[in-house]
């Protein structure tokens, strides 16, 4: 009777509260040890008031990330880096919105048939859809590009042709790097017409071809081709159906994501659907 009472004793001290054990191993982050104990407390108190989603969709993020789920540790570094760089709340849950709307979204069917693409990647495919005189394209596609390089083969990168009404240059800008396509240079023409948006007139796009060592005749010819115009717009009219209406616009694997000039940001989502790709909960 006394051992069976000691043993009952030393249950009860033992057999803590699973709540009071409830506690995310924020150490298991790098960047955890570089917070200031202010910016911690501030993190687990975003991750005790933000939900998850996908997985666990209907916990916080601090309980998903205890379960040892791929995307609550995400989600808490996500949360670590932005307040390690100084975020707003307001800015913070926006940006977590911004992930839930994308990860949830209706996968949209994509024609990438024909267009210009880089990268061999079949688990993931980026869609984007820019102009080239938007400047917020011009500082995306490099990170994009960059991005798709840090990744290997995992990921491919399509773009489309979205020129604007108000860029008085868009469309001639784009016939070029369509012509300019056909002699597989469309990426360099598309680096000089980002790298030099004031000046897309004739001459200019003309001299960007010789640049290139595409032969003028040909370039010249390739642009006043109808077909040319009509490749553009194919782009365009498909962008309008998937409800695209500015650029840069952005989809990871068919689910539109809101894209941000942040290379982590942008390289944390592409890798949160590799995770899914691949079954890494």
């Amino acid at each position: 009777m006394i051992r069976v009472a000691l043993l009952l004793l030393l249950a009860a001290v033992t057999a803590t509260p699973k709540s009071a054990l409830a506690r995310p191993p924020w150490e298991s982050i790098p960047w955890w040890g570089d917070l200031e104990r202010s910016e911690r407390s501030r993190v687990e108190k975003l991750a005790q008031e933000k939900f998850s989603y996908g997985p666990c969709s209907n916990a916080t993020i601090a309980a998903c990330f205890e379960k040892g789920t791929r995307i609550g540790w995400r989600l808490a570094r996500l949360l670590i880096y932005l307040v390690q760089r100084g975020a707003e709340d307001q800015d913070i849950g926006r940006i977590i919105d911004e992930r839930r709307v994308s990860y949830t979204a209706q996968v949209r069917a994509i024609d990438i048939a024909g267009s210009p693409a880089l990268g061999g990647g079949s688990a993931v495919t980026l869609v984007e859809f820019a102009d080239f005189e938007c400047p917020m394209c011009a500082s995306i596609t490099p990170t994009l590009k960059d991005v798709v390089g840090t990744l290997g083969g995992k990921v491919k990168l399509v773009f489309k042709h979205f020129p604007l009404k108000g860029h008085r240059n868009s469309v001639p800008a784009a016939l070029a790097a369509v012509a300019a396509a056909g002699h597989g240079k469309f990426w360099e023409m598309a680096d000089l017409l980002f790298k030099n948006m004031d000046a897309h007139e004739g001459k200019h796009l003309e001299g960007y071809a010789q640049k290139l060592g595409i032969p003028l005749e040909p370039f010249r010819a390739a642009v006043k081709d109808p077909a040319t115009l009509k490749a553009i717009e194919k782009d365009k009219d498909l962008g309008l159906t998937l409800g695209v209406r500015a650029t840069p616009s952005l989809f990871v694997n068919g689910r539109e994501f809101k894209p941000m000039r942040d290379r982590f940001l942008l390289l944390d989502r592409i890798e949160e659907e590799m995770d899914r790709v691949e079954g890494k909960k």
